[in-house]
């Protein structure tokens, strides 16, 4: 750190940036997240694209410095023209949402996604397999959209894996195939994303690409019902009313569909009608 300081108060932009990210995580000085938006200002003024990254986070969330949008994509615009994939990965979202003073441009966020994408950057590989899902900036393509969420599913992105795993599910995009569904849910949902412990919940409930197990159902439903996710909610709210994998109960049924109906899922809204 010694060293970091020496050079960074010499003008070194690479390790005023590194000062910076020390004080940002606590290694080996005391966290003070001011320290780090002070060394972070130094080396952007000098143009270090990290360092512009890094600022912009602080102004976008108002960590160290008071929060500024427009500074925020400002800083995130001259990264991203010196080819910074997680600058245009972030300044994507700006332009979606129309913050920042950025007019709202689907189409500039889809190609700042897919050029991030094309960098390598997984997670804007899955915000583009989004934009192809549904048409926004591009006209909508599920193969497409499957072969961006395979990328970003392959290298760990639970968002992708449980939405390929719908996509395998239901067709889209690739021949249906249950086992392959069941592959990128079970995934997913050891991740702890509720979508795809449902569809896995699914998977086990049908038999579908696995054998037919309801208390393997039940078992995901809850995790899912439990971060109230609504398809799940009325999954299992049909489990109790039929006896499947638990007893019987009326009134865990009705708990469960009444959860569900208040987040307006149409199917535990019908069986509380009926």
């Amino acid at each position: 750190v010694e060293l970091f300081t020496q050079s960074a108060n010499k003008g070194y932009a690479p390790a005023q940036y590194w000062l910076g990210s020390c004080y940002a995580s606590g290694t080996v000085v005391n966290k003070n997240i001011e320290t780090a938006a002070y060394w972070y200002e130094k080396s952007s003024e000098q143009g270090y694209a990290e360092a512009q990254l890094e600022l912009a986070y602080c102004y976008s969330y108002g960590d160290g410095v008071e929060k500024n949008d427009r500074k925020a994509v400002e800083l995130l615009q001259k990264s991203a023209e010196q080819g910074n994939a997680r600058a245009k990965y972030l300044l994507a979202y700006y332009y979606f949402n129309g913050d920042g003073g950025l007019g709202r441009s689907a189409t500039q966020a889809a190609t700042l996604w897919k050029e991030a994408a094309e960098q390598g950057n997984n997670s804007a590989a899955c915000q583009l397999a989004w934009c192809y899902e549904n048409g926004y900036g591009y006209s909508q393509n599920y193969a497409k959209a499957a072969e961006w969420y395979r990328k970003a599913a392959e290298n760990g992105i639970s968002d992708a894996q449980s939405r390929l795993g719908d996509f395998y599910y239901y067709g889209y995009g690739v021949d249906k195939n249950y086992a392959e569904a069941d592959k990128w849910y079970r995934k997913a949902a050891e991740s702890g994303r509720a979508k795809a412990q449902n569809g896995l919940g699914n998977c086990y409930y049908y038999g579908y690409g696995i054998n037919q197990d309801y208390n393997e159902a039940i078992k995901w439903y809850r995790k899912a019902a439990a971060q109230g996710d609504a398809a799940a909610q009325c999954s299992l709210g049909v489990c109790y009313n039929n006896g499947y994998g638990v007893e019987r109960n009326d009134y865990e049924s009705f708990r469960w569909w009444l959860k569900s109906a208040k987040q307006n899922y149409g199917y535990a809204m019908l069986n509380l009608a009926w």
